[in-house]
């Protein structure tokens, strides 16, 4: 029990980005502040791999997964549908972590953006709007062996589905039914049938 409670780290999740830039394009640009570099993969050939200036911090950029592997992409789903779960999954991963900055594009048009300020309440408006945001009750309790903090959102301020509760745990997006159950069943009294908090 000691051994996990003194993990620091989120795990290794550095695989995932060779996978991706196997089938798709994939450019990624990071930074120390100081020197920058840029590498270019396409479809897992190594393209590029240049020092170049850029602001502190990492971007990656995706376009044209699967289109060399027909029998991946033609289990996509419509276009839509699937930029929906990318913008669901950003989402999430903003709330866990504000204070880094989030740009979400989509057919060259800005859909989502963050500061980096570690502001929550910030990334709820750009996900709810300015009055839920703003009434968004903030609760903070710490005991000796954990801390719980986060946003709850006016009773009527509801959803038709389950999955707009947000679960973080060390830093990580998680799903809980129990926790989730819980979440429900404290603001069952105060709403309509079938509509679901957020």
């Amino acid at each position: 029990e000691e051994e996990l409670f003194a993990i620091a780290t989120m795990g290794f999740r550095g695989e995932a980005l060779p996978s991706i830039a196997s089938v798709a394009k994939v450019v990624c640009t990071t930074s120390d502040g100081q020197e920058g570099t840029r590498i270019e993969f396409e479809y897992g050939a190594l393209k590029s791999w240049d020092h170049v200036d850029a602001p502190q911090g990492t971007r990656i950029e995706v376009s044209g997964l699967f289109l060399q592997t027909p029998a991946r992409f033609k289990y996509l789903k419509k276009p839509a549908y699937e930029f929906s779960i990318i913008a669901d999954n950003v989402n999430r991963l903003a709330l866990a972590h504000p204070e880094v900055r989030f740009t979400l594009r989509h057919d060259n048009r800005l859909v989502f953006q963050t500061s980096g300020r570690n502001d929550r309440r910030e990334i709820l408006y750009q996900m709810f709007g300015l009055v839920p945001s703003r009434e968004a009750v903030e609760f903070f309790k710490q005991s000796d062996d954990f801390t719980i903090n986060g946003y709850a959102m006016q009773p009527s301020v509801t959803r038709a589905s389950k999955n707009y509760i947000y679960i973080c745990m060390n830093g990580r997006i998680i799903r809980s039914w129990p926790i989730t159950k819980a979440v429900i069943e404290g603001y069952r009294e105060y709403m309509p049938k079938d509509r679901y908090p957020i």
